[in-house]
């Protein structure tokens, strides 16, 4: 189940998909138009969106994929 965890986080650096991306910078440009954080007056904000959108990638490989199999609920497992 690692490995499994593993692989698919590392398969979302390797093969970034174009519509994976462009949903990504959709949603974050709606986040940014309605909440409007001072990005150019503390540019440690920057280190917080670019830390957030990889924490997210990560619970989603190494708690939800495991929690997914170990209750037999995942469509996305072989």
């Amino acid at each position: 189940m690692i490995d499994y965890a593993v692989s698919f986080f590392k398969s979302f650096f390797q093969n970034p998909s174009a519509w994976g991306i462009g949903l990504a910078i959709a949603f974050g440009a709606v986040w940014l138009a309605g909440y409007r954080p001072p990005l150019f007056k503390k540019p440690w904000l920057w280190a917080v969106l670019v830390g957030s959108a990889f924490l997210t990638l990560a619970a989603l490989c190494f708690i939800q994929i495991p929690l997914y199999s170990c209750f037999g609920k995942c469509c996305i497992l072989p």
